[in-house]
């Protein structure tokens, strides 16, 4: 029973740490700046916001496979809550 306890409490210690660093990514310039660094063939120069909520750039490109997307003056307003049906 106290092997169950303990399981449990790292369970739930797991999830609140994945949910923590998800907010920072997300809910944070840094965060989503180095979160946007991370995909590949993403080129994002100007980068203010958060991917959490709204955010611009003066310019996105994307490349990759003989594929391109350039994007001047991208801007996005969003809410997390609208993934739960709340707006």
């Amino acid at each position: 029973m106290k092997a169950l306890k303990i399981t449990l409490l790292a369970i739930v210690g797991l999830l609140l740490a994945l949910l923590l660093g998800l907010a920072a990514l997300l809910g944070t310039q840094a965060g989503s700046a180095w979160l946007l660094g991370r995909v590949p063939g993403l080129q994002v120069s100007g980068f203010e916001g958060r991917l959490g909520g709204a955010w611009q750039a003066q310019r996105l490109s994307w490349a990759q496979d003989g594929t391109q997307l350039v994007v001047e003056r991208p801007e996005l307003r969003w809410s997390p809550a609208c993934l739960a049906g709340l707006r």
